[in-house]
Formats: structure tokens, sequence, C-alpha cells
């Protein structure tokens, strides 16, 4: 009966020693997620339902771009910065304009209120695309976002 209950004592123990090398192993593996895109980081920080100075409807999530109304599509998320204030996202192929291609979007905050600007919406590449000049956040309410004012972006 002793040693019974040593050897079975032994088996959690022995246990717990695979867990801890298996998830040891996982964490140094990159992850793709059904929070969106690879993460490495910190979630995408735009996430949300917003409303543009058109009443165009904008649904971020960390796998998408929703635009409704006028400019309507889908954009799937492949990559973003936070730091930077930028994502790129391959356009849907149902979409009515550009479909199959790439685009960038820039956000930036001016004054309290949020703004985006699609960078680019033709892009040949993801790469095309990540690599294109942004947008200039120096007045976004005026100007900046190719010849025009970026959009603003107010949470529904």
């Amino acid at each position: 009966m002793n040693v019974q209950s040593n050897r079975c004592s032994r088996i959690p123990v022995l246990l717990l020693g695979v867990l801890a090398a298996m998830a040891a192993g996982c964490e140094s593996e990159s992850t793709t997620s059904d929070l969106g895109p690879e993460i490495t980081g910190e979630p995408l920080e735009i996430i949300g339902d917003w409303v543009d100075d058109f009443g165009g409807t904008h649904a971020v999530t960390a796998q998408t771009w929703t635009m409704g109304q006028t400019m309507s599509g889908v954009f799937h998320i492949s990559q973003y910065d936070n730091d930077e204030n930028w994502l790129v996202a391959h356009n849907d192929a149902d979409n009515a304009f550009s479909p199959d291609l790439w685009s960038r979007f820039d956000w930036t905050e001016s004054g309290g209120e949020l703004y985006n600007c699609q960078t680019v919406y033709d892009a040949a590449t993801e790469e095309d695309a990540r690599n294109a000049p942004p947008a200039d956040p120096a007045d976004p309410a005026t100007g900046g976002c190719q010849g025009f004012a970026w959009s603003k972006l107010t949470a529904q």
C-alpha cells in the first residue's frame, strides 16, 4: 500500500512537468487567434462602432473594418501599428470599389476627436499598402488626407 501511494503521488508531479514544458513551447510560437491578425502586442486600439461626418458607418473589429453607406465595403485587417496609427487590410472580393486590392487606413486624434483617412484603397500588394506614405495628421479637420480633410469618427 505504501508503494502504490508513492507511485501515484508522482503522477501529478510528472503531469505538471509535462504541462509546464508544453506551455513553455507554446509561448515561443506566434499564433493567429479569433481576435484578428497575428497578435504580437496590444489589440487594435480603434475597435468600435463609429459614424463619420457624412453619416457613414464604420464597424471596426480585430478582423475587419466594415463601412456602410456610399463607400460600403469590408476590409480584412492583416497588420496594424497602434503606436504609428495605421492598419493594412485586404479589400473584400465583393467590394464595389477596388475588390481584392489592398488598403491602408491611418488614424489620429486632434482636439479630443478621432479622425481616419483611407490613405490607400487600391494598392496591388499588402507591402505596397504598408509602405505608402502616411496621411498628414497636422490638421485633420481641414486637410492632409489625399487633398481632403480626414473623416471625423464619432462613437455610436
